[in-house]
């Protein structure tokens, strides 16, 4: 049980969560509040229909190896 509090304490101090907490602090426009946590800012709010996201990602990346060969091109 130490060590999940240990590492749950270093997840919370870390510089990255600082920074996420100052990025929704600043989109709500006001300190952030115990209740945030609840925060739902990062969702996609695309005006474009999931479904049909889905149908065209499958179409292009039907497969494993697709997708890997995607990545290829970057390393």
């Amino acid at each position: 049980m130490d060590q999940v509090e240990k590492l749950f304490t270093k997840f919370c101090s870390s510089p990255e969560v600082k920074q996420v907490g100052a990025l929704i602090s600043n989109r709500l426009g006001r300190p952030l509040q115990p209740f945030d946590i609840w925060y739902d800012g990062f969702k996609a709010r695309s005006t474009i229909d999931q479904d049909k996201l889905d149908k065209l990602t499958k179409a292009r990346y039907p497969n494993t190896e697709a997708v890997e060969k995607i990545f290829q091109t970057f390393w």
